[in-house]
């Protein structure tokens, strides 16, 4: 017996800021299929399993049990959206892909994080500067400079998405359009032992990335070793010391 509601959606379906946002930081600023970097104004979210099948009910079924997915399995959910540059979706377009290991690790990937985004989703519905931030940067043209009062509206995008996003070093950036990307931090000094760096709330230091770190050392909310007394200069939260 097919699924009613899957059968019933026949209109694409319209991404919201606070889900694109969510894929994105979720997935990692890369496309998932050839690794180029995306930015936040005008990467994909792409269908892994196509949202056409839900025309052809009889086909989606078949595609469903080869790729191992039960026949509830929603098409429009984050457990089958990924990230993907302009370029690489246009060329998959309604491509079904075969039922290989690369397939499945897709679908993995995407399920692994569902619930993650999920809640990245519903907390950007909830706090009101956050979703106001994403729809300032949704309306901006996307090959024009950002002018200094618009970035200052999306320091809030910022600041969460240095809270929840992996970072492999000090050269780690958030690229939010084709021209415009704003380091995760500055680094201002490292001596080999010490750093000192800026960020979204101000010069603060710590260990040097070059030494190793105990995870009791670093920010509980975003992973960081940077502090301005007891707040962390990347995300803002504050550590007492408890």
């Amino acid at each position: 017996m097919k699924d009613g509601n899957q059968v019933a959606k026949r209109r694409k379906h319209a991404f919201t800021p606070a889900e694109r946002y969510a894929v994105m930081i979720t997935h990692g600023q890369q496309c998932y299929l050839c690794r180029t970097p995306i930015d936040m104004s005008t990467f994909h979210v792409d269908h892994i399993i196509p949202e056409h099948l839900l025309d052809t009910p009889d086909r989606l079924t078949e595609v469903l049990e080869l790729l191992g997915r039960p026949s509830d399995f929603n098409i429009n959910s984050f457990a089958n959206w990924l990230p993907a540059c302009g370029p690489c979706n246009v060329r998959k377009r309604g491509l079904v892909f075969e039922p290989s290991g690369i397939a499945q690790a897709n679908l993995q990937m995407a399920a692994s994080k569902a619930v993650e985004a999920e809640k990245a989703a519903t907390r950007v519905v909830g706090r009101q500067e956050l979703a106001k931030a994403l729809n300032t940067l949704q309306r901006w043209p996307k090959t024009e400079p950002l002018p200094d009062e618009i970035e200052d509206q999306l320091l809030p995008l910022l600041v969460d998405f240095a809270q929840h996003v992996s970072r492999s070093g000090l050269d780690a950036v958030i690229r939010v359009t084709p021209t415009y990307s704003v380091p995760l931090y500055e680094l201002l000094k490292d001596d080999g032992a010490t750093a000192v760096v800026r960020g979204p709330f101000g010069v603060g230091g710590g260990p040097s990335p070059e030494r190793g770190i105990a995870a009791a050392m670093t920010c509980g909310v975003c992973g960081e070793r940077f502090f301005n007394g007891t707040r962390c200069v990347l995300c803002g939260a504050q550590d007492d010391g408890d």
